[in-house]
């Protein structure tokens, strides 16, 4: 099983922090950095790569690799937007081979074309395609050389269906091969495929380890945000011992001052006083019912709208109703 230990790890540009002393320790086949952007994602990417020149300590399959070059490390990094090399798909995946002076180079390439579902093209031009499916060959350029780990850094994305497809198949390939994948993502999406998540705000790792740890006690909001497709924050009020929001008074509280209330999709309760919130539309799931909820808020740290989120009830909708007021459960809400 493919192990990870960080220790330390500091990267420096113009005088300025990008990585802040960051450590971690991970055995298992793949997990998940997450963060906003300039948190510190790319600069951690490459660092594990052996690019940057860092500070600190990398032991990658037991083997300190903190010192050696990038392409001594026989490590990959797969980028959003894939860098194809001119001539055919086929010279593209056998690239690494050939630069090895590998024998059967090309044979090798069309067995790992063939197993990646890019047999129909590897005569083809590679610079023709664009998208995921350049992704694919550029991760199949990097899968023939028999990594010992591939680091993705993919930037913001749609979300895709083509998205998370392709990224489902990277994690698979790379588990039956027994090479470490590790993601870096802006997407809540795209980190709810991993069950081991690592958080990174302004350079810090601020968490790093199973999703429903975070999700059960969040160190922070922003960090929160990554446990779960479906967060909501609402914008609420200390006053006179109680959590108010709106018209809305939750649950005795401490202090005075402005706060913000985090609720995840599965932990809220509808209930007829409360928060009120516009319903998209209704759909019947089991014994349950599945609210699309809008409520247009913002939170800049965030970064946007949280306009919609999905909540599972087992309380009737109104026929025709298009509101609906929803209340916290205090034992399961997070108030920061």
């Amino acid at each position: 099983m493919p192990t990870l230990s960080v220790k330390n790890l500091s990267v420096s540009s113009m005088g300025e922090g990008l990585l802040k002393s960051v450590s971690f320790s991970f055995s298992g086949d793949a997990f998940c950095i997450c963060g906003k952007k300039y948190a510190g994602k790319t600069p951690l990417c490459l660092a594990l790569a052996g690019f940057g020149n860092p500070e600190g300590e990398v032991v990658l399959n037991g083997e300190d690799i903190t010192r050696i070059s990038p392409e001594a490390r026989n490590v990959g990094v797969l980028f959003g937007k894939a860098k194809l090399f001119r001539g055919s798909v086929g010279k593209n995946i056998a690239y690494g081979l050939t630069l090895r002076k590998e024998e059967k180079a090309n044979e090798k390439a069309l067995a790992t074309a063939n197993a990646l579902g890019l047999k129909t093209i590897f005569h083809k031009k590679a610079k023709k395609f664009k998208g995921v499916q350049a992704q694919k060959i550029a991760f199949a350029r990097l899968i023939a050389r028999h990594p010992t780990a591939i680091f993705a850094d993919f930037p913001v994305r749609e979300d895709s269906e083509e998205d998370l497809a392709f990224l489902k198949d990277c994690l698979a390939v790379c588990k039956a091969r027994g090479i470490l994948f590790v993601l870096f993502t802006e997407s809540a999406v795209q980190a709810n495929l991993f069950s081991t998540l690592g958080v990174l705000e302004k350079g810090e790792l601020t968490f790093f380890g199973n999703r429903e740890a975070l999700l059960a006690n969040p160190p922070t909001l922003l960090s929160a945000t990554f446990g779960a497709e479906n967060v909501n924050i609402l914008y609420g009020e200390k006053k006179e011992g109680c959590l108010t929001v709106g018209d809305a008074q939750l649950f005795p509280t401490e202090g005075v001052g402005d706060v913000r209330v985090l609720l995840y999709e599965d932990f809220a309760l509808l209930s007829q006083t409360g928060i009120p919130c516009r319903v998209d539309y209704v759909e019947k799931v089991g014994e349950n019912y599945r609210y699309y909820l809008d409520f247009s808020l913002k939170d800049e740290e965030i970064g946007g709208k949280v306009t919609r989120f999905t909540l599972l009830s087992a309380v009737m909708p109104n026929e025709g109703a298009t509101t609906v007021y929803l209340t916290v459960n205090p034992k399961k809400v997070f108030v920061f």
